[in-house]
């Protein structure tokens, strides 16, 4: 746990113009996770550039003004932050009959 607080301590200390994060921090007990919430907003509000890898809509409509949607590597979706509405309907999709994959001969 300590590792954890150290390597969150030195990674908000320093400006960043680009940050890259997969997922948000949520670990450690729940005082930690208040004041780390706080100080990476911080972080993040100083920084010219967030890129964001997350399935949580909530936290990209509050963090992004940009998304870009994607499935296995292919690009479903790129523009404004309303575009992750994308995500949810390729979820809700149902299955071509006979289905999507090329049959290797």
């Amino acid at each position: 746990m300590h590792s954890l607080r150290l390597g969150f301590a030195i990674t908000t200390s320093v400006a960043a113009d680009i940050i890259i994060m997969d997922e948000w921090i949520g670990a450690g007990d729940r005082r930690f996770a208040e004041r780390a919430q706080e100080r990476l907003a911080g972080t993040i509000e100083r920084s010219q550039i967030l890129i964001l890898a997350t399935h949580k809509e909530g936290m990209l409509r509050r963090s992004c003004n940009r998304a870009i949607v994607l499935d296995k590597g292919k690009v479903l979706a790129d523009g404004d932050i309303d575009v992750i509405d994308a995500y949810a309907e390729h979820l809700t999709r149902k299955p071509k009959a006979g289905g999507d994959k090329a049959t290797a001969r």
